[in-house]
């Protein structure tokens, strides 16, 4: 009896799409429903709106023969590189960078005020800057996705280290661990849950600023294929970019939140 009056007083946690999988379904099904109905009763284009069976068709078209004379997956993994490349560096510069500041006043008056001043601004307002510093090619967009998503990375990762319990670490130093090892082992476990939710933050802004990026500067990746395909009215293979888009950033979600609870296992069980 006790065990069930403490499990019906506990408080409900937010809801999620992962605890109602069907409802999700649902959702999904009815929206390509009314897109089928809509695009076959002829109140929209097919140029705006083009109906699924003619997605179907050109999206075997492109995936098995390109678009422009590159391959799909070609694009398709220029964008991945692009994005694995400039995001790694955001994580690591990020959480470097964060626990310097977390642990040390001067270094974070230091830094701090200029991820302020920046940090507000479309990366693709300084993204002009960078292509006259570095060039059209992949330095530049790379340079463009690392500053776009540092800021989420760094700011989570230091506000975990400021707060690293000065138990632990005096615990550790008393043991005669070292400095490197009550990073490894003290700090940055403790920051772990922030980084991964920076992180998360941060991919999201990466992948937004490498569209914008390629439609500007590319002459590849699924950013450059949707700009193009927008600029000669075809809207199949456009859609069929941004559902792709979609996909990679909804499959990308899921990995975060399974290595959150992979990696962080002890939060919330306090």
């Amino acid at each position: 009896m006790a065990t069930r009056e403490r499990r019906r007083r506990q408080p409900r946690g937010p809801l999620t799409a992962g605890k109602f999988p069907t409802v999700s379904v649902v959702s999904v099904v009815t929206g390509l429903c009314a897109w089928a109905a809509i695009a076959s009763s002829g109140l929209l284009s097919k140029i705006l709106l083009p109906p699924p069976s003619e997605m179907w068709r050109v999206a075997g078209i492109l995936f098995s023969q390109g678009y422009a004379g590159v391959s799909f997956w070609t694009n398709y993994g220029v964008s991945l590189l692009r994005l694995a490349e400039g995001f790694g560096l955001a994580v690591v510069i990020g959480t470097t960078l964060g626990i310097a500041m977390g642990r040390n006043r001067v270094i974070s008056n230091l830094i701090y005020p200029l991820i302020e001043v920046y940090r507000p601004l479309p990366a693709l307002a300084y993204f002009t800057l960078l292509v006259l510093a570095l060039g059209t090619g992949e330095a530049s967009k790379i340079a463009v996705l690392t500053l776009g998503g540092l800021p989420p990375v760094l700011l989570a990762t230091r506000e975990a280290a400021a707060t690293v319990r000065q138990d632990r670490v005096e615990a550790a130093r008393s043991m005669g661990l070292s400095p490197i090892r009550i990073l490894m082992i003290v700090i940055l476990p403790s920051c772990l849950p922030e980084i991964i939710t920076g992180a998360r933050i941060g991919f999201g802004l990466c992948f937004t600023t490498l569209v914008a990026a390629e439609m500007i500067a590319a002459n590849s990746g699924l950013g450059w294929m949707t700009y193009q395909a927008g600029q000669y009215a075809e809207s199949s293979v456009l859609v069929i970019g941004l559902i792709v888009m979609g996909f990679t950033g909804i499959v990308a979600d899921l990995g975060f939140r399974l290595l959150y609870r992979r990696l962080t296992p002890w939060v919330g069980k306090a």
